[in-house]
Formats: C-alpha cells, structure tokens, sequence
C-alpha cells in the first residue's frame, strides 16, 4: 500500500488558527505578538469598564462604542427582558392580567436601574475621555453631546416624579 500522508503516521495534524494554545500557556509567544493589551488575553489596565471611569479609553470607543452603540445594545436587551417577562407570564395563567402587569412593572423597575447605571458610566466615561481627544474640537463636541443627554434624562425624569 501506498502511503500518501506524507511521511509515516504520525495522526491528525492539529491547526491552531485561534491561538489556544498560546492563550493556555501551552505554547511560548513570539516575537510578533501583540503583547500584553492586544487580543491575546486581558488589557493590563484592567476592563473596559474600569478604564473607562478612568478616562483611559480613546474618545472615539468611548463615544461610539461605549456611549452610541452601548444605549442600543442596552436598550435591546431591556426590549427582550419586558417582551419576555410579560409574555412568559401572560403565557403561564393568560386569566391572571394584574399579577403579569405587577411582574412587567417589576422588570421596568429592574430595567430602569440598569439604564441609570450605564447612563452614568457612559457620561463619566466620555466625559473624561474627551479631555485626551486627538483634536479638541471632537472633545468638545463629544461633551455638548453629554451635556444634552443629561439635560434630557433630568427634564424626562422630572416630568415623571412630578
């Protein structure tokens, strides 16, 4: 027989694209990698969060990635976590309206305080990145944006306190 592995059998050949091995320490890093705040494991300054407060993240990822698009990933989890909540308990006793409207109302309570937790550490979050933007026209532009959203939430929750 012919043999057409290429040299004996020495078993499957095993790829490691992603990198696990690295990431385990079963392997030593090369030159080429990209060091301790790259994607080859955690950023030595600590979470995204925590830089974040600190102002040591670039405006643009605070501002776009923190602020812009982190509302709308909040605001889509919260969406789900109402639908759900409220369907699950019309669902197990469709009869009983008052205990599920009781339930969402508990949800949107819940939902109410992740909103404010976030929305306080995304305004501190770009607040403080904007003093190390690049070009200090998009720093102040960033904090108008600020300004505005809190101005708004204090207005909109004025008007329901009241």
């Amino acid at each position: 027989m012919a043999d057409h592995s290429g040299g004996g059998d020495h078993g499957p050949v095993f790829i490691d694209i992603y990198g696990t091995s690295r990431r385990l320490g079963l392997e030593k890093p090369s030159k080429h990698a990209k060091g301790p705040h790259g994607f080859e494991g955690p950023h030595p300054d600590g979470p995204f969060w925590i830089r974040g407060l600190q102002g040591k993240l670039p405006l643009w990822i605070a501002f776009w990635g923190g602020f812009f698009f982190g509302h709308g990933i909040v605001l889509a989890f919260s969406v789900g976590a109402l639908v759900i909540g409220v369907v699950a308990g019309l669902t197990i006793d469709p009869e009983r309206v008052d205990e599920s409207m009781s339930a969402a109302r508990f949800i949107m309570y819940a939902i109410g305080g992740v909103w404010a937790l976030f929305g306080i550490w995304s305004v501190i979050t770009v607040w403080r990145s904007a003093a190390h933007a690049a070009e200090s026209k998009w720093g102040y532009a960033a904090r108008g944006a600020v300004v505005l959203y809190v101005v708004f939430w204090t207005v909109t929750t004025w008007n329901l306190i009241t």
